[in-house]
Parts: structure tokens; C-alpha cells; sequence
């Protein structure tokens, strides 16, 4: 996907993530201040924009990157002004008015913090955000940044995802560092997110934001930047066993014996193990920066659990006696005597198939005579996935930025071919494989005139498959090959009975 966008002190045309600082600059009268000079330094950086006031004492910095700034102001017969920690959030515009004071330009007044001001006067866009220090406080289970959707008054979670301003996600954009990462098929956030830790700000757009987005929200994710300074972070969770309560299910019809059994039980045991460590500074001062980013997890859960209706031991022989049901000579239509098929009636190829599909019961019978399986099975999910980001300055006026994540996610879902109450048949394959590449540069070409150019491609590949083959399943069940599927084929399995008259 490639991205052009040229402003021309007005917003970006596509897409953008980059945001605008403007600002007045007046004297002590309140009258306008032309040709003052204007510094937006990134503190991160260190890389300054200069701009001018216009007639009207009007500046703008525009396509500036999501981060922290520092706006000096300088001209003759005046103090220097300066307002450090300026807060640019993605796609969002700060506004910072300066009013100078008589003095000599070798004097300053400096503005280091103001009173917290929610209300957005450049914007009509209703807009609510998460930045760094908010995604690493606040308390959640997944590590995964569509959860963190959920804690926007906007943002609910739907029956098959989540819903924006009471619909479903379809048609709401997702920004990732200008890339759009929006799944074409449900309209869903892409599965190649970055990590929680490669995450800068994350920004949901609800109401009233600029066309440039479109479609019914937007969500847009900038990642981390490397600055002037070193700084990483490293992490490690535990969450073990014995802090799992045993779920419902488990411990249904169990004594206190079975309960005390039950939790020593390696059928039963869980855990989770979560790492991660990600480093970011300079690889030349003032130049040229990296981020990158790496997690890893090792998931054991219980999965199944279901409660499924298998025919008993006695009903595989033919024997139904005790039962409400009265089986009949295919034959003649009359009902065999005593509720007992003769072991000469029944096909042995038709008692492996049963065996195949259904256990034996481990849960006793029900009324009809049916007995009940039920079992709950650990399975283990391992995942891997990283984040890279370059940020250098050629010039004064060229700045590039490329960004690269991957993700290898080994199950992602734990599906059993039967379903969650057969759970004596196999666990399909299961896995996840994403990647995502944005680069851009930015070009000023004037004070007025900044040209933005962005291309980025995604990659997401979910697979799921069988892993029951033809040849498996035919040897097993001493069935002929069918001629039309080759011995290697996957799938599972399905026959069709035809009752004779």
C-alpha cells in the first residue's frame, strides 16, 4: 500500500499520524508579533523546526512526529520565550501561545509546566487516548492492544469483536505509524499490532475527527522512538498454578477426595510465563536512532470440558437392556428380542468407526441409558513476536523512519476436530504468522510547505488444518483407499450411514 501526502498549511491528505504544533506569538499589549522566530525542538531528539510568525503573529509546525517538544521564541527587544514539555499526540494538534516580555534576548522566560487543559481548541475531533507510561500501568490481562480498546467509554466489547459507538468494528480505520492495518475481510485490527512495549500512544478517534480517516472510528497506534539518551526495559510474569482456582466443570460431581486429587493432577495444572526486553537510544547522536522490541510467552491452559452423550460399553456389544431403547432388525423391522442385537448382526467395521468418533463414558449414565464423557485436557500456546524501528535525519529538512514486526504465535486457538466435548480426538493445527514493514519521509520544502511520502505492506496468515490424513485414518479403520483422494490428503473425517430397507 503507498502513501502520498503533500500539506500545505492544512492537514495531510492521507492517512497520517503525524500531528501540528501552532501558536501566537504577542507582546505585552496583546498586539501581534511578525517575522518572530519560532524553534520546535523534539526533546527526545534533539531536532529543532524553525518557523516564522506570519503578519499576524501566527506560527504552525506541521507533520510533526508524536512525542514531547520544547518551543522557543526569539526577537529583538524581547525576552526569549520558552515552554518546555509540550505533549504532540498522534494525528493531534497542541496549541502553544507565547507572550513576550520586554528585554533583552540574552534573558528568558521560561515555561515549564501549565495548568492540564482537556479541552482541544484546534480540533472539534472527540478523541481519547492511552500513552506509554498509562499502557505499562494500567492493569490488564492480555498483552495485546486491542484489550486495551475496551477502557474507552466509546468501545465495547461485541459478541464477535468489538463494537464502536454501539456497532460493529466493520469500516473503523486502524492506523498503525500511518499504515492502515485494518483486516479486509471483518474490519477488524490486524494481527500484526506491535508489541505492547514497542507501543507509544495509542489514540481512538470517535467522533468529529478529520475525512482524512473516514469509516465509523479510527484507532491510530504510533510506535516508540529512540532518542538521544539509552533506555530499554526488560520484564518477566509468572502466573503458576496454584494461584488457578479449578473451574466449575472440574469440580463438578466431585468429593472431597476426588477435589484434593484433582488439584495435583498434571491433567489439571496450569501456568504462564510472560518475558520481554526492549532497548532503544542513538546509533549516531543527533542523527540517527533505533527501537526494537521483544516478547515472548508460554501459555498452559485447560481446554475441552464439554459434556458429550456416548453410547455405554454394553450398547457397542448390542446389549440395551435397562435402556429406553428397543432396537429393530433392519431386516424385517421387527425389534430384536430382550433389547440384545446378536454379535453376528453387527459389523465390525461400524464398531470401529463408533470407537473412532466416541469414548467410552467417564461420568456415569443418564436416565436413557446413555452414559456421559466429560474431559479437560492442557495444552500449551507459544509465542514470539518483535518490533524494529529506524529513525535518522539526513538533513534538516529530511527526515526518514522505517519500522519492521513479526509475530510467530504456535497454537493460537486450541480446537479440537470433534469439538470441546469429544476431546478424544485430535487438536486441529493451529497457527498465526504476521508481519508488518511502514517506512516514510517527511520533506520541507518550505515554512509553509511540508511533503510526506509513506509506504508500507502487511502480512497476516492464519492456518488452520486437520491433522488427520487419509492413510491414518483408512489403516486404522481397515477401509478400502478412496480413489478420488490421495493417501496424503488432511480433513476430518465424515461417513454417511444408509439404513437398509
Amino acid at each position: 500500500m503507498l502513501l502520498l501526502a503533500v500539506a500545505l498549511s492544512t492537514p495531510v491528505l492521507a492517512q497520517s499520524f503525524l500531528g501540528t504544533i501552532r501558536g501566537a506569538v504577542t507582546d505585552p499589549q496583546g498586539a501581534a508579533v511578525s517575522g518572530a522566530a519560532v524553534l520546535v525542538v523534539d526533546e527526545a531528539t534533539g531536532i529543532p523546526r524553525a518557523v516564522d510568525t506570519d503578519s499576524e503573529g501566527r506560527y504552525e509546525a506541521a507533520n510533526l512526529r508524536p512525542g514531547s517538544y520544547r518551543i522557543e521564541v526569539t526577537t529583538p527587544k524581547f525576552k526569549k520565550f520558552e515552554r518546555t514539555g509540550v505533549v504532540l499526540r498522534a494525528a493531534g494538534t497542541s496549541r502553544v501561545d507565547a507572550k513576550l516580555e520586554l528585554g533583552a534576548v540574552t534573558e528568558s522566560v521560561t515555561v515549564s509546566a501549565e495548568a492540564l487543559n482537556n479541552i482541544t481548541l484546534d480540533s472539534g475531533a472527540i478523541a481519547r487516548g492511552l500513552d506509554e507510561q498509562q499502557l505499562h500501568d494500567l492493569p490488564r490481562n492480555s498483552r495485546d492492544i486491542q484489550s486495551f480498546l475496551l477502557l474507552n467509554p466509546n468501545v465495547l466489547g461485541g459478541f464477535d469483536d468489538i463494537q464502536f459507538l454501539g456497532g460493529r468494528s466493520y469500516g473503523v480505520s486502524y492506523i498503525q505509524d500511518g499504515q492502515a492495518s485494518t483486516n479486509a475481510i471483518f474490519g477488524t485490527v490486524g494481527n500484526s499490532a506491535p508489541g505492547l512495549d514497542a507501543i507509544a500512544e495509542v489514540q481512538v478517534l470517535s467522533n468529529s475527527y478529520s475525512a482524512e480517516y473516514g469509516g465509523l472510528a479510527g484507532v491510530l497506534v504510533t510506535t516508540k522512538r529512540g532518542g538521544n539518551g539509552y533506555r530499554g526495559t526488560a520484564f518477566y510474569d509468572f502466573n503458576s498454578n496454584g494461584l488457578n482456582a479449578l473451574t466449575y466443570n472440574q469440580k463438578l460431581g466431585l468429593d472431597a477426595e476426588d477435589l484434593a486429587g484433582l488439584r495435583s493432577d498434571p491433567n489439571s495444572d496450569t501456568h504462564q510465563h510472560r518475558w520481554g526486553v526492549s532497548l532503544g537510544g542513538p546509533i549516531k547522536s543527533g542523527k540517527t536512532f533505533f527501537y526494537a522490541n521483544y516478547e515472548g510467552s508460554n501459555d498452559k491452559a485447560i481446554f475441552g470440558g464439554g459434556r458429550a452423550t456416548v453410547p455405554t460399553a454394553a450398547m457397542r456389544a448390542g446389549d440395551f437392556r435397562g435402556t429406553a431403547i428397543n432396537p429393530r432388525d433392519p431386516l424385517t423391522g421387527v425389534a430384536f428380542p430382550g433389547q440384545v442385537i446378536p454379535s453376528n448382526r453387527i459389523d465390525p467395521l461400524a464398531v470401529k468407526i463408533m470407537d473412532f468418533f466416541y469414548p467410552l463414558p467417564n461420568r456415569g449414565t443418564i436416565s436413557n441409558g446413555y452414559g456421559i464423557y466429560q474431559q479437560f485436557v492442557p495444552e500449551t500456546r507459544n509465542r514470539n513476536r518483535g518490533d524494529v524501528r529506524f529513525d535518522h535525519e539526513a538533513t534538516k529538512n529530511d527526515s526518514i523512519f522505517l519500522r519492521g514486526s513479526y509475530q510467530h504465535y504456535d497454537p493460537n486457538n486450541i480446537t479440537f476436530e470433534g469439538g470441546n466435548a469429544l476431546t478424544n480426538l485430535k487438536i486441529q493445527n493451529r497457527k498465526l504468522d504476521t508481519a508488518s514493514a511502514v517506512g516514510g519521509w517527511t520533506k520541507i520544502l518550505s515554512s509553509t510547505t511540508v511533503n510526506e511520502f509513506r509506504v508500507g505492506y502487511n502480512y497476516d496468515k492464519t492456518s488452520r488444518q486437520s491433522v488427520y490424513s487419509n492413510a491414518e485414518v483408512r489403516a486404522q479403520l481397515g477401509l478400502e483407499s478412496p480413489p478420488s483422494i490421495s493417501p496424503g490428503r488432511l480433513g476430518y473425517p465424515s461417513f454417511q450411514f444408509t439404513a437398509g430397507s
